[in-house]
């Protein structure tokens, strides 16, 4: 199982909403004391649990070219059975949600995604709620913008082992 996270590769090691699935797959890899593997085109790392082999990666891309990023990543493991998991603004905050298929959302890499690769592709919401406004530019300030310390404290508390069980 390969589980490929989107984020802004350049703010990878930040704490901006939109790298939710970033961060949650860097927990993992620092909860099991993995290593990441530096490739031309993405990071990754493999994690053995349970006799079961998980390979985690994320796209040297930003997020509104994740699509091309992801094919690279999917073509260096010979097309495996894959999710995405990215940042979802009307999942509350710190939980998570499996969804197969279905519309991006205006979420813009999981559109390019989308773009890429078709619908038919499993993905993990990480809530990361939802400002009061729905005016775009408030929205977009608001995913960008970075996670508050109590709202980092959610984030670092999503259950890793969940993630891993549920595939």
């Amino acid at each position: 199982m390969l589980i490929i996270a989107l984020g802004n590769t350049i703010m990878s090691k930040s704490r901006q909403r939109h790298n939710a699935g970033v961060i949650v797959i860097n927990n993992i890899a620092k909860h099991y004391n993995v290593k990441w593997i530096n490739k031309r085109w993405f990071y990754y790392f493999e994690l053995t649990n349970d006799e079961k082999t998980y390979y985690f990666a994320y796209p040297k891309t930003f997020m509104n070219l994740s699509g091309s990023g992801v094919k690279h990543i999917l073509s260096y493991f010979s097309n495996p059975t894959f999710a995405i998991i990215h940042d979802d603004l009307d999942t509350v905050l710190g939980k998570i949600r499996i969804k197969h298929g279905g519309s991006h959302r205006g979420h813009n890499g999981v559109r390019s995604c989308i773009n890429s690769l078709g619908k038919e592709f499993d993905r993990i919401l990480i809530g990361i709620g939802r400002p009061e406004s729905r005016n775009a530019i408030i929205i977009s300030s608001y995913v960008l913008g970075s996670f508050t310390q109590d709202e980092m404290k959610s984030i670092d508390s999503i259950d890793l082992d969940k993630i891993l069980s549920l595939f």
